[in-house]
């Protein structure tokens, strides 16, 4: 019996994501905030970094506090200089550079109250899905 399971073709995003995975590993911190249905996430993407996003579920606005970075999503490339605002929509997936250390917040409703920042991150965007990858836990993703 065959499963019913579609295999999809490996994409130019996979490709980059395994050689960014294959590179030195980078720390990004990460800071969380919850208030009654809110959830608040700050990321500082250190100068010289390149990353891939998850693909989001959720329509949501983020924040450039400060930095310049290159974002690139679909076939559209954007050089942001914080500060400044945007409006994610749902089934984005990025590729960042940052110029420059930069701080980057999202703003997300939490209807549910959670405070488990990975219970959140499940709704708000879609499992990783990279064939290149057999492992979905690999060390080198930074989820």
């Amino acid at each position: 019996m065959i499963a019913d399971t579609q295999i999809r073709e490996v994409t130019p995003m996979d490709e980059l994501e395994l050689a960014i995975a294959s590179g030195p590993p980078v720390e990004f911190p990460v800071t969380h905030l919850f208030t009654p249905g809110i959830y608040v996430r700050t990321t500082v993407l250190p100068a010289g970094s390149l990353l891939t996003s998850l693909e989001h579920n959720t329509q949501h606005p983020f924040i450039i506090l400060s930095g310049v970075v290159d974002v690139v999503s679909g076939f559209e490339k954007i050089t942001y200089r914080g500060p400044c605002t945007g409006i994610t929509q749902p089934g984005t997936k990025r590729v960042l550079y940052a110029q420059t250390d930069t701080v980057w917040v999202t703003i997300h409703a939490n209807p549910e109250e959670l405070t488990d920042p990975d219970a959140i991150g499940e709704k708000i965007t879609r499992p990783f899905d990279n064939p290149l990858f057999a492992n979905k836990q690999d060390p080198r993703l930074n989820q």
